[in-house]
């Protein structure tokens, strides 16, 4: 694997295809294998979780607890992840 794909599929990459919602410290991810949403932190200038999802509540409550500002896309996912098909992202219309 190239190094330009390998930092683009490793979920710590700033690059990480997957990116659900965002703010300065916080981001949601959809996992590599497609399972559930990840909660991810920006800790000396890398992307570490800090948390493992299948439920929008439990999502978005973490979210808040680690400070994270109100964001819309939380808001918009599915009530549960869902990964019917490989690639899906857990939100609806991707």
């Amino acid at each position: 694997m190239s190094g330009a794909h390998a930092a683009f599929t490793r979920e710590e990459a700033d690059n990480y295809a997957q990116v659900i919602a965002q703010d300065e410290s916080l981001r949601v991810i959809v996992c590599r294998q497609n399972h559930q949403w990840i909660l991810q932190q920006l800790k000396g200038g890398r992307w570490r979780a800090i948390g493992y999802f299948r439920t929008r509540s439990a999502l978005s409550r973490e979210w808040t607890k680690a400070g994270g500002s109100a964001l819309a896309g939380i808001e918009a996912l599915p009530a549960c992840f869902s990964a019917k098909k490989r690639g899906h992202s857990g939100v609806a219309g991707f």
